[in-house]
């Protein structure tokens, strides 16, 4: 028989259960999370030593069984935890007999009324049984890693303790809550002890710039489009780290700790191409107009890093259009690989580095949102629980729990192996279901701003064509019979002349078509007046027909800023779930494909789902405490809460 007690000072249980049961309470994962704390208590029948120490007396029993005992229970308690504890000895714990259960040890003499000891389980090395402390890189090992190489007191190898001072989770796309509604059981441990900061997000700027940067869009002008001054109306996505590195301030994300002696692990964060020589390792992330599907050359630093990156199945990115797969399935199951492979690699090159500050990025997340957004928005529509929970189409529901699991997973193996004493989980964005579309040059022209051109032979053959397509056939439904001449006519049509206003796809604003930045008609004496005309123009028409939109004054608030003149005149603020698109005069519709998702065809992208304002950015209650009121809101929060812990603030 034994007595068992929880290790938490002293607090006793006078309940007494035999060995059975006690095998039993090892084996059963639910109780995994106290299994560090049972303590066993074994009859006495060996003698006992005699130790003085500082006026009073301490009575420690000399275990003779202890080595039987260990290699008794060890494999019970390695089949009873989950790998990172598993390996475990049972070792002693001295008492002082004043401490000592009632009833147990007399007032005299109590040396021979002793009936029991204590011995604890603790994770120990399989070689030497010495224990593992946590944070150790073999914490988390499987035993022959555990054999190799031990962390504890009496091997002669020593293993460095492994505990990342900050550790950054990006996660694309990431949605705070879409994750609050699966089952998701590490992240919602994360959701009760971290903070939350309610941040929101411009829907034209960069959000992994911001966290990398500190700075905004007037300042590093990383726009989604930015405007070409030399081709009014055209816009590029272009933007690189070498357009970053040229803005005035710029002080990586990884330079703040760097500066302070930290090594340093950077893993495809986008928009930091190419890889850049730093105290660690550092491997470049896509974004930036970068489409490749494939591992780019110069990925890494140092030049052995993309041996270990193949060894274990590194991807560097999926993306929809630049890559074909024949099933949902194909594609979910590589997005699955992705994101674990990258977990995988993440630690290992942290350990092999040992790292303080690391920074990680996952994109997986997003490919799926972008994509099925509409299937997890009817599986949202009931509780985790509810038995009658669906999805749009059948298979979804479990591809989108799968998908969840794994995310959950990841998360947890990275707090898990390098054991963060900060941490901040973030994402660049939220996504949200893409309901609608915008044309704002439908608006500029029916306003009067702008003008469509088309010539009558160029009309006829665009509107054959259009016509035959099943997505305007769709599109066509919802507009008014004696509207479709002129939506034929200007559907993907050009701006005619020199207009004084415009827009483009991707773009949620309005350029003023001023004389200083592209040469255009109006003076720039008149920008302010023609800002506010079209504001108040904007705002009446969606007040009229109801549409869930407001436009605002934009550039003129970052008048003196380096990239102002990059910046939209005006910028229409809304949710997400309406996405600028090309629609000519009929300029808002539904999104014909906010829907069941049947099929990869023609997918590139973007499909129910699209950028939403409200971005996850979380951290541990330390971290956030460095936050004060004069900080941003927005995500350049990340950078200031860094560059506080390292000092440099």
């Amino acid at each position: 028989m034994v007595r068992c007690r929880a290790d938490h000072r002293f607090p006793w249980r006078s309940r007494i259960v035999d060995l059975s049961e006690l095998r039993q309470r090892l084996d059963d994962r639910g109780h995994r999370e106290t299994f560090g704390k049972i303590m066993v208590l074994e009859p006495a029948r060996n003698h006992w030593h005699h130790s003085p120490g500082r006026g009073r007396t301490v009575w420690r029993r000399v275990c003779c069984r202890r080595i039987f005992l260990a290699r008794r229970y060890r494999r019970a308690l390695a089949t009873g935890l989950p790998p990172a504890q598993a390996g475990y000895e049972l070792s002693q714990l001295p008492f002082e007999p004043e401490r000592r259960p009632p009833g147990h040890i007399g007032s005299g003499g109590g040396r021979e009324r002793a009936r029991y000891a204590f011995i604890r389980l603790a994770p120990a090395c399989s070689t030497c049984r010495g224990r593992l402390r946590r944070g150790c890189g073999l914490y988390g090992g499987s035993d022959a890693d555990r054999s190799k190489v031990c962390a504890g007191t009496q091997c002669a190898q020593k293993l460095k303790e492994q505990i990342v001072k900050q550790l950054i989770i990006g996660i694309d796309g990431g949605t705070a809550e879409v994750f609050d509604a699966f089952d998701m059981p590490f992240w919602h441990s994360l959701r009760k002890s971290d903070v939350t900061f309610d941040v929101t997000e411009d829907l034209n700027q960069r959000g992994w710039v911001k966290m990398l940067s500190g700075l905004g869009a007037e300042t590093t002008g990383a726009l989604y489009m930015r405007p070409l001054f030399d081709s009014p109306g055209d816009f590029t996505i272009s933007y690189s780290y070498k357009d970053l590195s040229r803005s005035p301030n710029f002080r990586p994300i990884w330079r703040l700790a760097e500066d302070t002696g930290a090594r340093i692990g950077m893993m495809n964060v986008p928009t930091t191409s190419p890889a850049q020589s730093v105290n660690g390792f550092y491997v470049s992330g896509g974004g930036g107009g970068i489409m490749q599907g494939g591992m780019p050359p110069n990925i890494g630093y140092p030049e052995d890093v993309s041996k270990l990156l193949e060894d274990h199945g590194y991807i560097f990115d999926t993306r929809l259009g630049a890559q074909t797969f024949p099933s949902f399935s194909a594609l979910t199951e590589n997005l699955t690989q992705m994101m674990s492979a990258r977990a995988r690699s993440f630690v290992a090159l942290a350990r092999k580095h040992e790292i303080d500050f690391g920074f990680v990025a996952f994109r997986a997340t997003t490919v799926l949102f972008f994509l099925a957004m509409s299937e997890i928005a009817q599986v949202m529509r009931m509780p985790a629980d509810h038995q009658n929970r669906k999805s749009w189409s059948g298979p979804w529901l479990a591809m989108i729990n799968e998908h969840m699991k794994v995310l959950d997973d990841t998360l947890a193996l990275l707090f898990n192996e390098l054991q963060p004493e900060h941490h901040i989980v973030t994402s660049d964005h939220s996504i949200v279901p893409w309901t609608h579309d915008v044309d704002f040059n439908g608006f500029l022209a029916e306003a009067g701003y702008s003008q469509f051109g088309s010539k009558t032979s160029t009309f006829l053959k665009s509107s054959a064509k259009l016509a035959l397509r099943p997505k305007f056939r769709t599109q066509a439904t919802d507009i008014p019979l004696r509207d479709i001449l002129p939506a034929l006519a200007t559907v993907g049509g050009k701006i005619k002349g020199r207009p004084r206003a415009f827009s483009n796809t991707y773009v949620h604003g309005i350029y003023i078509n001023d004389h200083e930045r592209f040469g255009g008609p109006v003076p720039v004496s008149d920008v302010a007046a023609e800002t506010d005309s079209i504001v108040d123009s904007f705002n009446w028409l969606a007040l009229q027909r109801q549409l869930p939109m407001k436009a605002v004054r934009y550039r003129s608030e970052f008048s003196s800023a380096p990239c102002a003149d990059a910046l939209p005149d005006v910028s229409i603020l809304q949710s997400g779930n309406t996405f600028p698109s090309v629609l000519g005069s009929h300029w808002y519709r539904k999104n014909p494909n906010f829907g069941p998702v049947t099929s990869l065809s023609g997918i590139g992208g973007m499909h129910t789902g699209q950028k939403g304002i409200k971005p996850i950015l979380m951290t541990d209650p330390a971290l956030a405490a460095l936050k004060s009121d004069e900080d941003p809101t927005d995500l350049r929060l990340v950078h200031r809460l860094t560059a506080k812990l390292y000092g440099v603030a």
